[in-house]
């Protein structure tokens, strides 16, 4: 994570380094981007990127749970209601609000996507594994709950159904980077396809019957 140093220097300055990295992962992928690259294009001294982060693996990871926080906030419109309401149609929301962060950071969906696919599985964990997990604890929660109401099959496996819906989630990004060169072209129609397709797999594979 960003050390004290980093976290000193003004909004402007770190949105500014922020945006280099997110322009020169983007260009080069995790492996071959470059620090002195990073460094020059911030307009800052090499030996200050060291009182800032760790190594690339830190910076990377910082940009990571950058995108997730902001991710989080297209969530924030579903209301609390709306998280008691029938999990399917939370589900729903759910998949339609990373559709808007696709759309609206295409550069950081297809960073994500190139990582998953070529990063050393160690590298992956170190970077990756908090924020999973923080998806998973919080599927977790939903379907203990909707379980419990009698909502969904008794004889779920609410750990392993939290696994698959995260690793559902994740995978929307890497489908329509493949369908699409620009995410922001993404089609709603297409996009609505599927989620439905998804929601149905779901509902008649974990609902209440």
């Amino acid at each position: 994570m960003p050390k004290k140093t980093f976290m000193n220097l003004s909004k402007d300055k770190k949105e500014r380094i922020l945006n280099v990295m997110i322009d020169e992962f983007y260009e080069h992928g995790y492996e071959n981007a470059s620090i002195s690259r990073i460094v020059a294009s911030a307009g800052i001294a090499k030996g200050s990127f060291y009182q800032y982060f760790n190594d690339k693996q830190d910076m990377f990871k910082y940009m990571i749970d950058v995108m997730r926080q902001e991710k989080l906030t297209y969530l924030e419109t579903i209301s609390a209601d709306e998280f008691k309401s029938d999990f399917f149609a939370l589900l729903r929301k759910l998949l339609k609000g990373g559709l808007a962060f696709l759309r609206d950071h295409p550069k950081q969906a297809v960073i994500y996507d190139r990582f998953m696919a070529s990063a050393d599985e160690a590298v992956k964990k170190g970077v990756m594994g908090e924020g999973i997990n923080a998806s998973n604890v919080f599927l977790e929660k939903i379907l203990h709950e909707r379980k419990a109401a009698n909502e969904l099959s008794s004889d779920l496996d609410v750990r392993f159904m939290a696994h698959i819906l995260t690793s559902v989630s994740l995978s929307f990004g890497e489908y329509f980077r493949n369908q699409y060169e620009d995410l922001s072209k993404i089609k709603d129609e297409e996009y609505d396809h599927i989620v439905e397709q998804t929601i149905k797999l779901f509902q008649y594979g974990i609902g209440k019957m």
